[in-house]
């Protein structure tokens, strides 16, 4: 079994909705951020434009409800039981050979 048969992702609306909402949020990010007060470097712009990206679009992908399934299978294999009746109403005499139809069965089993 592949790693693709156990994990399986379903989001409860489409995932180009997301794709095209991440970007038009990603873009909004990056033009709120392009003037700022005060003023602050490059770098740092970068790091918080990349910081609410991330964020925000986690938020989004949580929003359209992901539900992860996880399938795992095992293969057990069954147990068979035998429970032998050992009491004093085994040992009446009558005509059937009740002990000797027991120890057939158990051997046959």
């Amino acid at each position: 079994m592949s790693i693709t048969d156990k994990f399986h992702i379903v989001l409860n609306g489409n995932p180009l909705f997301i794709v095209i909402g991440s970007l038009a949020l990603i873009i909004y990010t990056w033009y709120i951020y392009k003037f700022t007060i005060p003023q602050i470097s490059s770098f740092l712009k970068y790091v918080l434009i990349f910081i609410r990206s991330i964020v925000i679009t986690l938020i989004l992908f949580l929003i359209f409800e992901p539900q992860l399934t996880i399938n795992n299978s095992e293969k057990i294999e069954p147990v068979n039981y035998l429970f032998i009746d050992n009491s004093s109403s085994m040992a009446i005499k009558d005509s059937a050979d009740r002990i000797g139809l027991i120890k057939i069965f158990q051997n046959d089993f």
